[in-house]
């Protein structure tokens, strides 16, 4: 958070440090001040992380009754956000800026000498965005007349963002039906789709893992497979941003998309706020359950309070909230009944905002969300171990009891301090811990091999794998602002340390999974990867100019560069990469009244950090083994006697030379045009093409697994990765007064290549290196291209909600999308997860296209005549109809492959419904405001 006294294209004060004046502080100063703050940041600092934006800005340009460019003009703005106010002056051209900005509503006040001030109301400032008042007319005053015009602020486009994606304000995601983790409502933006194949939302044709998510600017995804992140509730927020692509050079680190929310802050007065919310099987309709949907009974409730306030006014805010929540799954297990999975979080949130002067704001931040869950289902149900994702029969219960550990804690602290009127830093600290675990709760559980009969789905023994992972980030990161004349400039520098530890063990001493293929053929899997440690560090830094060339005309370029340091797991490095260059260069063109309409196009290379499963794979310097064998009866009675069919020693690979990290190329061209202050469209059309990733397959050469770039070194073999994502966007969006809001889009987009992501979809899993979702040898690349798993044709989507008379509320959102790309799968030599395609990727039909509609419904019941305090009654209905479509399907069509290449053992459930969409249900709630 800013101070109150800061200016951007305008004059300084006399004194220096309010700003309007003429005076400023020479550059050399400043230029000294910075270095001096990079230094000593980079020696206190042992990592960091790379942060995203939590504020925003208002501008606008002041004319006087001429309509000629007015200097010198005095902008005052202030609101409940904001500790103080901020003052910013008008440049000789008539422009102002205010940077920096808590997200909220606020009041400007546009003055000067002679003239009748304006007065601006409910000025909405959001995440990452910059806010326009437009052209503002100044009125000559009277002498004996004085006063204020008053007006309402007008919606008007952002005129120097070329940012593909949207906000989510607290009033838009309250007023409508969604689930009670703020990564739910993602998926309203256009480009981001649900996902039914296990991963989180997809992002511009990427999967789940290659998006960050960011909690007050700090990244709270959790490594080391980037499929998970700290959840918290709505009522913990303000507002929450989904960036696609488009970015200055500031932003970087992902393949898909940012996400970006922004927790509640204290005020000068005090509030707060109490909620608890109920679901369970009694409100949900019968539901239709694939392989993969294995529930009979649910229940689920979350309980919370906020508090926020002055522990002094307008100098140091406090702002408290927890959420424990609790989740209870009727599970049937084969042969025994029901078994209850039980889960509970304790998510909070803490932040303290001190204005440590009036050039020094300071925010502390705390938020987690620690799980513990008593499993049912084992690696069967949580990972599919064998292919399955449930045993149709269960010879005891062992292998289904389980105890999971997850979640995480983050902590930072970030600073803004103005270094001159025209110049301020931001930095920000930052630590981040989550494990996630699951362990068997028995002892037969740990001491016997985990038995799966493919054929039959026949299960028994222990629990398979024992595994407990710890990772985080420790980081921060510096960056510097200074305008010069029509220049804005931004710099920066970031430093990233994510770490992995792991502990991985196979139950019944080393024998872990044993799967019977078909008559007299089994197979085992078995690897030796006990203590692992490892880590990446990646420093980076970015330059960027927005620079206003002419009238209506703007252009932001910049450049980043950041680099990859793999540490072994002996402490050094093992893999550097150190040329990722990564330029931006975005246009927007403003014809006419600023704010009105916009025409912009950007280009951008973005690199994403490679995962550190690779390095925990292939930089242990104490080697690990890995292999699969096959008897010709059961090794539980007899482990000798089998034949090695594969295996692979994993230990300390050489470093590989010319590495390149996984980046592609973004293209983007759109106009947006405000028809009227309630309704504004947008088209935009859209191109991104996957140029290099890194992947751990065999080599060719010496029939080892190494990693590297496919098509590169000793990968040469391999045909190159492609993935290329096109899309044509139209957005509607209509607000009446601030009873009803409408959004309404539709995307046609095409998503085709041979590589699938960090996500297999195929089958629905984690591919940890990267070769199950590409391949895992240049032998099995034929009919690899094609239709990719979350190919679209069409998505529409239409949310809105109104207001009526007596506190009654209603909110809607609608989905429809065409079905997702269906394939032939068959086995590998390499065993589950790595497959073969036999006919074209993404040649087997399509699932059926489907429809969601989900409602809200509240009445707000005021306790006070002021209405500070007021009851608020909740009901949501999901799945509105209950279509219940199937929307995933079983693809493997044979589960063995004999020496010689002949498919054989036929699966029996090829073709079967996996997953339907959910079966519709109620969740009743109650929000509490004072």
């Amino acid at each position: 958070m800013l101070p109150t006294q800061h200016v951007t294209r305008g004059a300084a004060n006399p004194q220096g440090s309010v700003v309007g004046g003429r005076h400023m502080f020479p550059l050399p100063m400043l230029v000294s001040r910075v270095l001096w703050l990079l230094v000593a940041a980079a020696c206190l600092l042992p990592g960091a992380v790379s942060a995203q934006e939590t504020t925003g800005n208002i501008e606008g340009r002041v004319l006087d009754e001429r309509r000629s460019p007015l200097a010198q003009a005095h902008v005052l703005v202030a609101g409940p956000a904001l500790q103080g106010k901020r003052v910013a002056w008008t440049d000789d051209q008539g422009y102002f800026r205010v940077p920096a900005l808590p997200v909220g509503l606020y009041i400007a006040t546009v003055s000067g000498m002679t003239y009748r001030s304006v007065t601006f109301e409910n000025v909405r400032v959001q995440l990452g965005a910059t806010t326009t008042l437009g052209n503002i007319r100044m009125d000559i005053a009277a002498h004996e007349v004085q006063g204020t015009t008053t007006v309402a602020a007008r919606q008007l486009i952002d005129p120097a963002s070329t940012s593909v994606g949207g906000n989510l304000t607290s009033g838009t995601y309250t007023a409508l039906p969604s689930d009670r983790d703020y990564q739910s409502i993602v998926t309203l933006v256009p480009g981001a789709n649900g996902s039914s194949f296990g991963d989180r939302a997809n992002l511009s044709g990427a999967t789940g893992p290659e998006t960050a998510y960011f909690v007050d600017g700090v990244n709270v995804v959790q490594p080391p497979s980037n499929s998970q992140s700290i959840s918290l509730p709505h009522n913990f927020l303000r507002e929450v941003e989904v960036r696609e692509g488009g970015y200055e050079a500031e932003f970087g680190g992902v393949l898909g998309g940012i996400v970006n929310a922004v927790t509640a802050s204290g005020g000068n007065e005090f509030h707060g706020q109490a909620f608890g919310f109920y679901a369970n099987r009694l409100l949900t309709s019968g539901a239709k359950r694939g392989a993969a949907q294995t529930s009979s009974g649910y229940l689920a409730y979350d309980m919370g309070a906020s508090e926020g306030g002055p522990l002094l006014k307008d100098r140091l805010w406090f702002f408290l909230a927890g959420n424990p929540t609790s989740e209870h799954e009727d599970v049937p297990v084969p042969g025994f009944g029901d078994r209850t999975d039980r889960q509970r979080a304790e998510r909070y949130s803490a932040k303290i905002t001190w204005k440590v002067s009036d050039n020094t704001h300071v925010d502390f931040t705390a938020v987690g969300d620690p799980t513990r869950r008593d499993q049912v289902g084992g690696i069967v149900r949580e990972n599919g171990a064998g292919g399955l994702s449930q045993a149709n029969a269960l010879g005891n219960l062992d292998p289904y009891l389980g105890e999971q550990r997850k979640g995480g804690t983050n902590f930072s602290v970030s600073a803004v301090h103005i270094l001159t009127p025209k110049a301020f830093m931001e930095a920000t600290l930052s630590r981040a811990d989550s494990r996630a675990s699951l362990l068997p709760t028995t002892a037969l559980g740990r001491g016997e091999p985990l038995f799966i009969d493919t054929r039959t789905g026949f299960v028994e023994g222990g629990f398979g794998t024992l595994s407990d992972r710890k990772s985080g980030r420790t980081g921060a990161r510096l960056a510097v602002s200074y305008v010069w004349r029509r220049h804005s400039f931004k710099a920066g520098a970031e430093y990233s340390d994510e770490f992995y530890r792991t502990f991985e063990d196979q139950s019944a001493g080393g024998l872990g999974i044993v799967l019977r293929i078909r008559d007299s053929l089994y197979q085992t899997t078995t690897y030796e990867d006990k203590h692992t440690s490892n880590h990446n560090r990646i420093p980076a830094g970015f330059f960027q100019d927005s620079w206003q060339v002419g009238r209506g005309l703007e252009l932001n370029a910049g450049l980043r560069w950041s680099a990859e340091y793999w540490i072994s797991s002996g402490g050094d490095v093992g893999q550097r990469i150190t040329n990722e260059w990564q330029p931006r260069v975005g246009l927007t063109y403003v014809p006419g009244e600023r704010g009105r309409q916009k025409l912009f196009a950007s280009y951008g290379r973005t690199y994403q950090p490679t995962r550190l499963n690779t390095p925990q794979l292939f930089l242990q310097d104490t080697p690990n083994l890995f292999s699969i064998r096959v008897f010709n009866h059961d090794p539980r009675q007899d482990p000798t006697g089998g034949t090695t069919v594969f295996s692979q020693l994993l230990g300390r690979q050489s470093e590989v030379k010319d590495l390149e990290g996984a980046h592609h190329d973004d293209f983007q061209l759109g106009y947006e045009h405000l028809l009227s202050h309630q309704l504004k469209i947008g088209i935009r059309g859209r191109y991104r093409s996957l140029r290099q990733g890194i992947v751990g397959v065999i080599s060719p050469a010496t029939g080892r697994a190494v990693y590297g770039n496919p098509g590169e070194g000793e990968l040469v073999a391999y045909p190159e990765m492609k993935r290329e994502y096109r899309a044509l966007e139209l957005v509607f969006q209509r607000t009446l007064a601030s009873a009803t809001s409408l959004e309404a889009s539709w995307v046609w987009s095409r998503n085709q290549g041979n590589y699938e992501g960090y996500w297999d979809q195929s089958i629905g899993t984690n591919d940890p290196v990267g070769a199950a979702a590409f391949m895992a040898s240049p032998a099995l690349a034929r009919n690899t291209s094609g239709l990719l798993p979350n190919d679209q044709t069409h998505v529409f989507k239409l949310f809105g909600s109104q207001s009526f008379r007596h506190g009654i509320g209603a909110g809607a959102t609608l989905t429809w999308a065409t079905g997702t790309p269906l394939s032939e799968l068959g086995a590998s030599p390499f065993g589950y997860p790595y497959f073969v395609f036999l006919r074209p990727r993404g040649r087997g039909g399509r699932t059926p296209s489907t429809y969601d509609l989900n409602l809200r419904l509240s009445w707000n019941v005021l306790m006070d005549r002021g209405g500070t305090r007021n009851i608020r009654l909740i009901a949501d209905a999901y799945h509105i109809g209950n279509p219940r479509r199937v929307v995933f399907v079983d693809q493997i069509r044979y589960r063995a492959v004999t020496g010689s290449g002949m498919q054989v053992s036929p699966n029996p459930d090829y073709g079967k419904p996996l997953a339907f969409q959910p079966p519709a249900a109620v969740r009743l709630g109650m929000e509490v405001d004072w």
